[in-house]
């Protein structure tokens, strides 16, 4: 392992909003990328707000977005 410090990005809760609204609609990974940010950032957000990863589910909550 390096001596360096690891950084860690303090992220606002307007970032992780508009992170989790974006899983909703592309998915986590095009989030990550979409947004600079580990894709385990966006799963640890997800189970905290208990984010189901069914596609069904999603369909439920953004259909009336489409």
């Amino acid at each position: 392992m390096s001596d360096e410090k690891r950084r860690y990005r303090r992220y606002t809760e307007e970032d992780r909003a508009a992170a989790l609204a974006d899983v909703e609609l592309i998915g986590t990974s095009a989030t990550a990328a979409k947004y600079g940010m580990p894709r385990s950032t966006l799963i640890t957000w997800q189970e905290q707000y208990n984010i189901v990863h069914n596609p069904l589910v999603k369909r439920a909550r953004i259909g009336h977005l489409a």
